[in-house]
């Protein structure tokens, strides 16, 4: 039989759906503690590996040094094992067998990735990044780490799509900082027709609201000025 220890990347992370690989017990409700991400774990007591869903483990500290935990895995983790299963509503650290191998799906080695905010997230292609990523017990709470490849350059597309979500979503409290950027981005674009004309039409009136909303704040603003001194 060949050790599963050679077909899982330790520190790597695995998407499976629980209700089909983790067994219920008597509890109700039990599958509602998970994440669906699962990590490698080796037992070094029975010399088999787990698969522990990521909600079970404790894990309170920086992006680096959960991946450091999480390599050590490969081996000592009989504690983790054992915790996942007896702890919890139902066992989430279930052993890894070549009939159920294929039901885990390998979305990245970790030391492969770097996190980011959400808002440099957006202005990278989908293939360089991978969101909702959990490495622990309220890991990230609520929306998990914003992961992207080590060495992937930012698509200048994105950012143009990126900054027209915040300006359009946001213009009762946006700041518009970036809205020089938005408009420099736009321009090549145009010029390059690299986008199509929808996109830039678009583009065009979220950049036209985005204007008229600061002319109006501005006005606005004096208006309360001058009502104000008034004696």
């Amino acid at each position: 039989m060949e050790d599963m220890r050679n077909k899982v990347v330790f520190g790597g992370i695995y998407e499976a759906n629980p209700s089909k690989i983790c067994s219920s017990t008597d509890r109700i409700n039990g599958y509602d503690q998970h994440y669906g991400l699962f990590v490698p774990v080796f037992n070094q007591k029975t010399g088999k590996v787990h698969m522990v869903d990521t909600y079970k483990i404790d894990m309170y500290c920086n992006y680096e040094n959960a991946i450091k935990k999480l390599k050590q895995f490969s081996e000592s983790g009989a504690y983790t094992i054992s915790k996942a299963y007896s702890e919890y509503y139902y066992n989430s650290s279930p052993e890894l067998t070549e009939s159920n191998f294929h039901l885990f799906t390998f979305l990245g080695n970790l030391e492969d990735y770097h996190e980011v905010s959400k808002r440099d997230y957006v202005e990278y292609e989908d293939a360089d990044k991978i969101n909702n990523i959990y490495l622990g017990f309220e890991w990230k709470y609520p929306s998990g780490s914003y992961l992207v490849k080590n060495g992937a350059k930012k698509s200048q597309l994105r950012i143009l799509q990126g900054l027209n979500y915040l300006i359009s979503g946001n213009c009762s409290f946006h700041t518009f900082w970036d809205l020089e950027e938005f408009e420099k981005n736009l321009k090549k674009y145009e010029e390059s027709e690299s986008v199509d004309e929808e996109s830039i039409s678009n583009f065009k009136k979220t950049l036209e609201k985005a204007k008229k909303y600061l002319e109006l704040k501005e006005e606005y603003k004096r208006f309360c000025q001058e009502l104000d001194s008034r004696s």
